[in-house]
């Protein structure tokens, strides 16, 4: 059977959607996979936040490579695109210890696999908690400036329908 691989390139928002990140990512990451000589069968392109739990793409995408035996190898441009909290760390080892996947990281340099080294699985989970900390603290720091707007008098975020920020 011909292993083939999976090409994921994710933004967090349909606004980062427009810019060429997606296509950046999926430039470097054909390169990386024709490096190795693995073909890409499929590129994901997906724009959700890796931060929520309502992942669907993200979740669709690891079902359906669940059930094909043949793509064994996810690309992805680095940790945070993969995941920017610990919460999806079980989903990781589900796909690499019971479906034998090995979860390519591009740009990271690195790959995971469950023969990988601990050096590699502290790396992956040092990279993980660095995309956490970021992702919580820049929830952090939003809300501390909405509050602090508000307090000033003015409208947090966007203004209703009609009215102009100055």
């Amino acid at each position: 059977m011909k292993e083939l691989g999976w090409l994921l390139c994710r933004v967090s928002s349909d606004q980062q959607a427009l810019g060429k990140s997606l296509d950046a990512q999926q430039r470097v990451g054909l390169q990386d996979a024709n490096n190795k000589g693995i073909p890409i069968d499929r590129t994901w392109q997906i724009s959700e936040s890796a931060s929520k739990e309502d992942r669907r793409k993200f979740t669709e995408m690891c079902e359906l490579a669940k059930k094909r035996k043949d793509v064994q190898h996810l690309f992805f441009e680095k940790v945070d695109r993969l995941s920017r909290t610990l919460w999806n760390v079980d989903e990781v080892k589900e796909l690499v210890f019971k479906y034998n996947k090995h979860i390519h990281f591009f740009v990271a340099g690195y790959i995971l696999h469950k023969d990988a080294s601990p050096e590699t699985w502290l790396r992956f989970g040092i990279d993980l908690a660095v995309a956490t900390h970021f992702s919580l603290n820049l929830s952090r720091e939003t809300i501390k400036g909405l509050e602090a707007t508000a307090r000033a008098g003015e409208f947090p975020g966007r203004p209703p329908c009609g009215y102009r920020t100055d």
